[in-house]
């Protein structure tokens, strides 16, 4: 049942839309209302299989979200854990 919940949409990732990593290894969280949010990500975060599991900190306090492989195209999940796998160390040292 909860795999249908998730498949269905009806999950909107806690009220964000858009989750992209800047330059500067901050991550950029943009709510359904269009307001942004500075972050970074947490050691805490991981990947398992196709879940995603990010852990963020922002100036306003901590952000969980899971996101699934199939919530994304092909091209962004690839990025995505080519990203964190790679760049881990450096999206991390990365703090307010």
């Amino acid at each position: 049942m909860s795999l249908y919940w998730y498949r269905s949409g009806a999950y909107c990732h806690r009220g964000f839309q858009k989750v992209a990593c800047q330059y500067d290894a901050y991550w950029l969280l943009t709510d359904l209302s269009g307001r942004d949010q500075l972050a970074t990500l947490l050691d805490s975060s991981a990947i398992i299989g196709p879940l995603y599991f990010l852990n963020f900190a922002t100036q306003e306090g901590s952000i969980c979200l899971m996101l699934t492989k199939d919530s994304m195209g092909i091209e962004s999940a690839r990025k995505l854990r080519a990203t964190i796998k790679v760049y881990r160390k450096q999206l991390v040292s990365a703090r307010f």
